[in-house]
């Protein structure tokens, strides 16, 4: 990692502006298996999105390859379910059972369309399968503002 940088309001207490940037010091291959995603302020409306990650499996194992798996994007009237929902985060996974992210995916990529980052994994609650995401359409501003910033920064 080259650098790195939190939203400047992020709080783990009440889980609000959970989402940062990274630049890495080499730059990634881009193949068949890693590609770029695009981030929009209107994404498109989806049922249904894919979440990546190296948390644990559903037998609480760690993992060594990129994992993934789908999940429905629920209304909020399900992710209220979970109790306290901040200003930002949307909701998506099975309400009970298996096929959700899980500890050690937080910042995973949730994506529609197979290219289009809607949500990073932020985090679950016990009771349910539900995961909360940060909803990045929302800090697109925010993005773009600090991928420059820590890009074209001396240092």
């Amino acid at each position: 990692m080259k650098k790195f940088v939190q939203h400047q309001k992020y709080d783990d207490v009440a889980l609000i502006n959970d989402i940062a940037l990274i630049a890495t010091k080499e730059r990634l291959p881009l193949n068949n298996v890693v590609k770029r995603v695009i981030l929009m302020k209107r994404p498109p409306q989806a049922q249904y999105a894919y979440v990546s990650g190296w948390g644990l499996d559903e037998k609480n194992r760690i993992q060594t390859a990129l994992k993934h798996t789908n999940a429905q994007i629920q209304k909020l009237n399900v992710c209220r379910n979970m109790g306290y929902l901040p200003s930002g985060v949307f909701c998506a996974g099975p309400v009970t059972g298996l096929g959700a992210a899980d500890q050690g995916d937080s910042g995973g990529a949730l994506v529609i369309k197979e290219y289009i980052q809607i949500g990073l994994v932020s985090y679950k609650v016990e009771k349910y399968s539900l995961v909360a995401y940060t909803n990045v359409s929302m800090y697109i501003d925010w993005i773009h503002k600090n991928a420059r910033n820590i890009v074209c920064a001396k240092g």
